[in-house]
């Protein structure tokens, strides 16, 4: 390719090369210059993809543990004398 020919890329191929960084152990500017890609595009790319990735937190299920037979008393006393009581 020419020196004026710039590679034009789709995301798909842009995702690809932020998993290889991410995989590779280098810094973003050892990546860039091993890869032959523009710093700023990468560093846009790289945004723009972790920007669209879902940030959903894994399922995870409770389940209730059952109260133990005793009682318990919790208290308190707020500096301006409301008291708490939880009782259980």
């Amino acid at each position: 390719m020419t020196k004026n020919k710039r590679a034009r890329r789709t995301r798909d191929d842009w995702h690809r090369l932020v998993k290889r960084f991410d995989a590779s152990g280098l810094s973003q500017q050892e990546f860039c210059h091993h890869e032959a890609l523009n710093e700023n595009s990468f560093r846009l790319w790289r945004s723009r993809l972790r920007a669209a990735a879902p940030t959903g937190v894994p399922f995870m299920e409770v389940v209730p543990v059952p109260a133990p037979e005793s009682s318990w008393t919790i208290e308190l006393e707020l500096p301006s004398g409301v008291k708490l009581r939880l009782r259980g």
